[in-house]
């Protein structure tokens, strides 16, 4: 599986790179600082899943998370937020999923485990 993040450094990306290299499922992952990075990477290589963090003013990430589902509809599209209030947003576009931080290590390994 190959899994594409788009997070600032800090202590929620350590900690899920981590989990994903625990992880047997996963054989690829990439962190993106910048949306048009992560967008131009899955134009060449699809991801199986993306984690996309919200709330950052850096990273316009409803915005990309469509972008992302209309590229291709078969990439699952996990949002991560310190907030409960993008939830709604999040699941009218089709999201795969929705985190709240700090992350719990078994809802992120329910999402990660369930796309095979």
């Amino acid at each position: 599986m190959k899994v594409y993040l788009l997070e600032a450094a800090g202590a929620t990306l350590d900690k899920m790179l981590l989990w994903l290299s625990e992880n047997a499922l996963v054989k690829v992952v990439a962190v993106f600082e910048k949306p048009d990075e992560l967008l131009e990477r899955i134009e060449r290589e699809k991801p199986d899943l993306v984690f996309i963090r919200l709330g950052n003013a850096e990273i316009p990430g409803l915005k990309t998370g469509s972008i992302v589902m209309a590229i291709e509809q078969n990439i699952k599209v996990v949002f991560v937020s310190d907030e409960h209030d993008y939830a709604l947003n999040a699941y009218e576009i089709g999201a795969y999923g929705y985190l709240l931080c700090p992350v719990a290590k078994d809802k992120f390994d329910k999402l990660v485990c369930h796309k095979q």
